[in-house]
């Protein structure tokens, strides 16, 4: 009875009264922005609750598409994807289905990992803009270079750890390219604004 669900007391309040997928999509159809922190906690409860709200996001975008009518635009982001997004996970499975069809939703997804092997081949084949700082070893590069031509970059990307400094390959640009990204100091956009 309902005592399978006392190790779950945690995660929920006496005070909803919504479903919290519903409440972050409405958030996200008003421009905000949601930040959920899945850092701790119960791994098995983070993969089912960002799996639930990814489809949630997902369903509710494709029912707008699938009326003739511009669903909003959403970028997800998604912070040690390798803990998330599985490798081996079959590809009706959110995640690889919002990297193949998110873009009829309006859905970008922005995924940050230092383990490209552990994420879905399906997601990275659908990756069209990459920033890589620094892996850590060859295999990885080995795994990155498989999807785009890093090869050229290979020593500095085992090596050198430049704040800031990354190698760009954008769905624009055919090339891989260095690039210096500076640290975003917000006075000094408004005054180039201004």
């Amino acid at each position: 009875g309902y005592r399978l669900l006392q190790p779950f007391k945690d995660y929920h309040s006496p005070n909803r009264t919504t479903d919290v997928s519903s409440e972050i999509y409405q958030h996200l159809v008003n421009g905000k922005i949601v930040i959920l922190d899945l850092s701790v906690g119960d791994t098995a409860q983070r993969d089912r609750l960002s799996k639930r709200i990814a489809q949630h996001i997902f369903q509710s975008s494709m029912a707008i598409f699938s009326l003739g009518k511009h669903p909003p635009h959403i970028v997800i982001y998604v912070e040690e994807a390798h803990n998330l997004i599985g490798r081996n996970e079959p590809l009706t499975e959110i995640w690889p289905r919002i990297a193949k069809e998110g873009g009829k939703a309006r859905i970008a997804t922005v995924y940050a990992t230092q383990e490209v092997s552990s994420i879905h081949p399906n997601i990275l084949s659908n990756t069209e803009n990459m920033f890589v700082s620094h892996l850590n070893n060859e295999n990885e590069f080995r795994e990155l270079a498989k999807f785009y031509d890093f090869s050229d970059f290979e020593s500095s990307i085992m090596h050198t750890q430049d704040v800031g400094f990354n190698r760009v390959k954008t769905f624009s640009n055919p090339f891989v390219i260095p690039v210096q990204i500076d640290k975003f100091n917000p006075e000094q956009e408004k005054q180039r604004a201004g």
